[in-house]
């Protein structure tokens, strides 16, 4: 990546992530949908991975296949391609989304699930649940345009498509976002039901924001990515 684009890049990333800061620190914004906008955020990175896995061009040394047997045909060799990485990233990344949608609907909407398996779902709650979706909406929203940006500048025009395969690819999101989630369920758990101030809050989104431009850089190969080590194990390198 030219140091240019990296450091637009940087910024873009940097503000996107400062929305969810300036609505708690301003606007009163509630952790509870903050968390949900950062799940949406998952979700965002999924999709546009999935696009990156069919558009790859990147040439792999050893192509990998699969043997299936079928009483009529007999074995069958398959070799993988584009599609088939792109359909089993897709069947991991929808487990885990589902897997980390339950957790945060366990933790921080007790309330609402409650009132959903009682059948007691009235008006007056569903108001309040629309009133609060400029909180986790916009910075959803603000996320996926960074996320956008980069994947049109970085993969496209400075033509990541040719230094990632789709093998590559599928692994490559998950490290981000175990270590992205778990610090922010963690951090979430411990400020929602020990009542710190304010700042804790903050602290925590801005360790998020730490971990997510430590993982761009790495993305990106700004700088040097680790082998084998975890994102947190990042964080403490490069800080």
């Amino acid at each position: 990546m030219k140091r240019r684009d990296a450091i637009i890049s940087l910024v873009v990333i940097l503000v996107a992530n400062l929305v969810p800061l300036f609505g708690v620190m301003f606007l009163g914004w509630q952790l509870a949908n903050i968390m949900l906008g950062y799940w949406l955020e998952t979700v965002v990175i999924v999709f546009f991975t999935f696009l990156k896995i069919l558009s790859s061009k990147k040439l792999v040394n050893r192509h990998e296949f699969k043997i299936t047997y079928h009483p009529d045909h007999g074995f069958n060799f398959h070799l993988f391609d584009r599609a088939d990485y792109a359909v089993e990233f897709l069947g991991k990344s929808l487990a885990l989304l589902a897997f980390l949608f339950i957790l945060i609907v366990l933790i921080f909407f007790p309330d609402f699930l409650y009132q959903v398996f009682k059948g007691d779902i009235t008006g007056n709650s569903l108001s309040q649940a629309w009133s609060t979706v400029a909180q986790w909406f916009i910075p959803a929203a603000s996320l996926f345009i960074a996320h956008l940006y980069s994947f049109i500048l970085n993969y496209f025009f400075n033509k990541e498509y040719l230094a990632y395969s789709p093998k590559e690819l599928m692994v490559m999101p998950f490290r981000r976002i175990v270590g992205m989630e778990l610090v922010l369920l963690v951090g979430g758990y411990l400020v929602l039901h020990y009542g710190v101030p304010i700042y804790y809050l903050a602290s925590l989104i801005g360790l998020k924001i730490i971990l997510d431009l430590i993982a761009h850089l790495e993305e990106h190969k700004v700088i040097q990515p680790s082998s084998g080590d975890d994102l947190l194990t990042d964080v403490v390198r490069y800080l």
